[in-house]
């Protein structure tokens, strides 16, 4: 039997019914990335990590068949936030690990921190749940690991 982690909160682009997606994190580090996976059949089962809600390469992602996408900075109002919530899927932006010893790191070593929050990600299977309470802009949302 399969049992939920809360890993890291973010803001929503969209409220979804029920808990969204559930896949394996591959992170995306630049438009090579992108092209190589959007030519993968199944994406059903991925859920895309870029680094930010301003990355206009990220968008082929949404139309691709991912099932969710994870950014690890931006908002919901930026180029990422906006397309995803047009194409109905579920994105969490600005994504926040729950260890604080990645987040103590925000401070001293952004860059640091940036690769510690995608590693702590890439390669694993999650949960995107975008069900929180809906604020100014965006939804309060979290990312549960699977183990």
């Amino acid at each position: 039997m399969s049992r939920e982690i809360k890993i890291g909160s973010g803001m929503g682009t969209a409220k979804f019914p029920s808990a969204g997606p559930i896949g394996i994190v591959k992170r995306m580090r630049g438009p090579q990335d992108v092209l190589s996976l959007t030519k993968e059949k199944n994406l059903e089962g991925v859920i895309a990590l870029v680094r930010g809600g301003t990355v206009a390469f990220a968008a082929p992602l949404l139309v691709s068949g991912v099932a969710g996408v994870i950014a690890l900075e931006g908002a919901p109002e930026t180029h990422l936030g906006i397309v995803a919530r047009e194409m109905g899927v579920p994105c969490i932006l600005s994504y926040t690990p729950e260890d604080e010893s990645i987040q103590a790191m925000k401070i001293t070593d952004y860059e640091g921190y940036i690769e510690a929050a995608a590693q702590s990600l890439d390669g694993k299977k999650v949960k995107l749940d975008l069900t929180g309470e809906q604020k100014e802009g965006y939804v309060q949302s979290w990312v549960y690991g699977i183990e």
